[in-house]
């Protein structure tokens, strides 16, 4: 073997040593990775060949960690070709990573008006969106992204996290603005929940409490009633609609709402529906009944209607003789509770068969029904008459001799009836409106101590 091929072997032994010694080369990981590169469409590529390859270059750059020269470079493709949208995209995604989210989304908008749908372009905007806290155009941008191209899921998966963030911002602004009481400000934030998640049955029910607010009694309907299209299983749905139709004045309507949220689990609506129910009985009644607590004087008419209405476990008591004759109230919008109180003994009729309806009562008289609306309680309740029973009150205007004596010292007694700052009954005063439901409104808390089972 000769020297010379001696000292090639060597050489060669040397060199496969050392390269057998020389670590691998391995690409640096991407600056970027959550970018979209703009990729170039085949037809774009035919056409700009050399923008084509300087635009992929200038990517490199930007993912090998060098926005601005990235910047640079976009920046001289679109000098020369204008109308090279996958660059203009680019320089969207340059404006990212230097953190101008405004320029970013501006770039992308451009790019979108040179071709739209293009998804690069989108996805870039729906990322400024979101930064510069639009999430609702965020949203919009996915789904644009969604439908251009379908099938691809991170897309899909993207565009439901946005949602749900789009539609808890602009619902919290929306509760906030509304405590601060800027009401049309938080509907403004509810609508733009809205346009993110349409089908939000929480979202439609916030916003009819708004409108509630808001004195905007149809929109609040219209709300409330699309809460329970989308989920007529949920309670809540039905007690917003209770509170619009409350609002608007429709008690039975809106006790019905709350009977049907009772049944699906709602809590507490016995209560409230009784009371509406009450509400819409009293629609019910003449305005002449509801005027009945302004009145300065009420009548005997008046007095029968409003015993007869409140009281009706009284009146109800069957008499055991016949109901007298009552000639003048035919016409009168009192008949039938004048005629029930009469029937029940509550209230007498004149010698002539006449209520006189329209004649003032007077606190005498007042206690006269009293009186025996406690002998009616008495005779059914043992036990009941413990309080007055046999009371000798004492009046500082009439003696145990007047007339209205044993009335006044009974209704005294049982704390139906009160007397004046310096004992006086009273007995020829007129009564008010006011008066007369105060009273009633005592028999009405004396009969609910009474026993269930007592049959009053």
């Amino acid at each position: 073997m000769s020297a010379r091929i001696l000292v090639a072997m060597v050489a060669v032994l040397a060199t496969a040593a050392c390269a057998a010694k020389r670590p691998a080369v391995t690409m640096p990981a991407p600056a970027f990775p959550a970018f979209e590169m703009p990729t170039v469409p085949p037809d774009l590529a035919s056409r700009a060949p050399a923008a084509t390859q300087r635009h992929t270059e200038a990517w490199a750059a930007l993912q090998a960690g060098d926005p601005k020269g990235a910047r640079a470079r976009f920046t001289e493709i679109l000098t020369r070709a204008p109308d090279f949208y996958p660059s203009q995209t680019a320089l969207g995604y340059v404006e990212l990573a230097l953190k101008d989210d405004r320029r970013a989304a501006e770039r992308f908008a451009r790019a979108l008006e040179q071709q739209a749908g293009y998804v690069p372009a989108l996805l870039g905007q729906a990322e400024a969106f979101d930064r510069l806290g639009r999430g609702v155009e965020a949203v919009g941008a996915l789904e644009s992204a969604a439908v251009a191209e379908p099938s691809r899921a991170d897309i899909r998966q993207r565009l439901e996290v946005a949602r749900l963030s789009a539609v808890e911002v602009a619902s919290s602004q929306a509760r906030r603005l509304a405590n601060e009481g800027k009401l049309v400000e938080a509907r403004q934030a509810y609508e733009r929940a809205l346009a993110v998640s349409p089908e939000s049955v929480f979202l439609h029910r916030e916003l009819a409490a708004l409108d509630i607010r808001l004195g905007d009694l149809d929109g609040a309907e219209a709300q409330a009633r699309e809460a329970v299209r989308l989920d007529p299983n949920d309670p809540l749905g039905y007690v917003v609609q209770a509170d619009v139709l409350e609002a608007s004045g429709r008690w039975t309507d809106a006790a019905a709402a709350l009977r049907t949220a009772g049944r699906l689990g709602a809590a507490d609506v016995g209560p409230r529906v009784t009371k509406l129910e009450e509400r819409a009985a009293l629609d019910a009644l003449p305005e002449a009944y509801r005027a009945i607590p302004a009145a300065r004087r009420v009548t005997r008419g008046e007095l029968a209607a409003l015993i007869a209405v409140r009281l009706p476990r009284l009146v109800e008591i069957p008499s055991a003789e016949t109901a007298p004759l009552v000639t003048d109230v035919g016409s009168h919008w009192a008949r039938p509770w004048v005629l029930a109180v009469v029937r029940a003994g509550l209230m007498e009729v004149y010698v002539n068969h006449t209520f006189q309806p329209g004649q003032a009562v007077t606190r005498s008289e007042l206690a006269s029904v009293v009186s025996r609306a406690l002998a009616t309680i008495a005779a059914r309740t043992p036990g009941a008459a413990k309080g007055w029973a046999g009371a000798r009150q004492s009046f500082s205007d009439i003696g145990q001799g007047h007339l209205a004596y044993p009335a006044a010292s009974v209704s005294v007694a049982s704390g139906v009836m009160v007397v004046d700052a310096g004992g006086a009954f009273s007995p020829g005063r007129l009564v008010t409106g006011s008066e007369a439901i105060e009273v009633v409104t005592r028999l009405e808390r004396l009969m609910v101590r009474t026993p269930k089972d007592a049959g009053v």
